[in-house]
């Protein structure tokens, strides 16, 4: 997975300012969408969004569940990138009923607080959102590659973690974010299969009639059945237990799946599928 260091900010960037920012490897400079009245304090042109691109950098908008999800889907369409619902207490008075019907509406990825912090982002896990964002200042990770922080549940869309607020950097003063490239990617919804290179993971399937352990390597399941089975593959994939998924993200594993599981658990052989399927698909 490709992770991208970025920034955000509510003032639309300049040409110097964008080249100091690429300078310093910033790849993504996210914006926002405002109506002037729905609870985001300033938003950008189109022509400020195009500009980014220009640079050759990444961008989104950061946008309000105030406005109308139809037309920031349109105009997000039109310019060719993503938005993230921002849900602050500061934004539209916090996350509430009408959200997961907003970010529905408006095909949005979801920005909120985790563990630490409001709860929004935990709480929203088991919904199935195309992306999430979590704002996490306690657990600094500096420019790393990690895109979430580590210990907390993670989904298995693709992510972004806002691990600084506003500082000031060479190219201004803005936040500080890292990426999964395929958050910031129109079109990339998650589940998305992993390409040929990408960590195998094994996940821990709940909420459905064929709740069980399975290796999903992209291009199929894998039943995964007994103790031994499972410590070897979560070694092999460098995770400490099973990631948890809800029903509806399994459904749409199986989708991008082109070898589902039959309903029933099957005991798989360690060292045929360390043969058949591990082999020249796992990065050390």
């Amino acid at each position: 997975m490709t992770v991208l260091k970025g920034c955000d900010s509510w003032w639309e960037p300049n040409a110097t300012q964008l080249a100091s920012a690429k300078s310093n490897g910033v790849a993504v400079w996210a914006g926002y969408f405002s109506t002037g009245s729905d609870g985001i304090y300033r938003g950008w042109s189109d022509a400020a969004f195009d500009q980014v691109m220009a640079f050759g950098l990444k961008t989104l908008a950061f946008c309000s569940t105030r406005a109308d999800p139809a037309a920031w889907k349109a105009r997000a369409a039109k310019l060719g990138i993503v938005t993230v619902a921002d849900v602050e207490s500061s934004v539209n008075g916090g996350d509430g009923p009408t959200v997961d019907p907003w970010l529905a509406a408006s095909g949005a990825r979801l920005y909120g607080g985790g563990p630490r912090g409001d709860g929004t982002i935990p709480r929203h896990l088991p919904h199935g959102h195309p992306g999430y964002m979590v704002a996490d200042y306690e657990a600094r990770p500096g420019w790393s590659t990690a895109s979430w922080p580590g210990g907390d549940p993670k989904p298995v869309q693709p992510v972004a973690w806002q691990f600084q607020g506003g500082a000031t950097h060479p190219w201004g003063n803005t936040d500080l974010g890292i990426y999964d490239e395929a958050f910031v990617t129109p079109g990339g919804i998650a589940p998305s299969a992993p390409e040929d290179d990408d960590m195998l993971l094994v996940v821990s399937i709940a909420g459905n009639p064929n709740a069980g352990l399975y290796l999903y390597t992209g291009a199929q399941y894998i039943g995964i059945s007994t103790p031994a089975d499972e410590a070897i593959f979560l070694a092999a994939a460098k995770q400490t237990a099973p990631v948890a998924i809800s029903a509806t993200q399994h459904t749409r594993l199986l989708a991008a799946s082109t070898a589902p599981p039959a309903p029933t658990t099957t005991t798989v052989p360690v060292n045929a599928v360390l043969t058949g399927t591990i082999s020249g698909t796992l990065k050390g």
